[in-house]
């Protein structure tokens, strides 16, 4: 039973270094092969989007406007500045009929009173309801967006 025992603890000494080893062995195999499928295209992994592949997108300034609004004892003054995102190829269309969205832009802010824009919330509230209104002239495959730049009430 003594040379059964000696020969259990000189076989399992010498085999973890061993086991160590062969691990390690195939884990660097492993590393490299899974390096070479993935660098040669073996994966048929997706390739990764570039800034060439986002969809194309122009902005269109719409001159500072100045708008008048009724309030109490007076008039108030609201200042913007807009910039609309367009769909790619669409910037010139969009600007022949830069006066129709003026125009639709100028109705809807001359309607509005000072207690329509007086909390913060109301921005966004506003922003999407003018981007509802150029889309309706321009079409909405034409404009993608509505960007405030200035909003400035005195």
């Amino acid at each position: 039973m003594s040379d059964a025992a000696e020969t259990q603890d000189r076989s399992g000494k010498g085999g973890k270094p061993r086991a160590l080893l062969l691990g390690l062995v195939l884990a660097a195999a492993g590393a490299a092969g899974g390096y070479f499928a993935a660098a040669s295209g073996l994966l048929g992994t997706h390739s990764v989007e570039t800034k060439d592949s986002r969809p194309k997108t122009s902005f269109v300034a719409i001159d500072p406007m100045i708008v008048s609004i009724a309030r109490q004892g007076g008039v108030s003054q609201l200042r913007l500045k807009l910039a609309l995102e367009v769909a790619a190829g669409r910037a010139g269309d969009v600007t022949e009929i830069m006066p129709r969205i003026l125009d639709v832009l100028n109705s809807y802010l001359r309607a509005l009173e000072t207690i329509d824009i007086g909390d913060a919330a109301t921005l966004v509230r506003l922003r999407a309801q003018m981007l509802r209104r150029v889309q309706i002239v321009t079409g909405t495959d034409a404009v993608k967006d509505l960007l405030i730049q200035e909003f400035v009430v005195n």
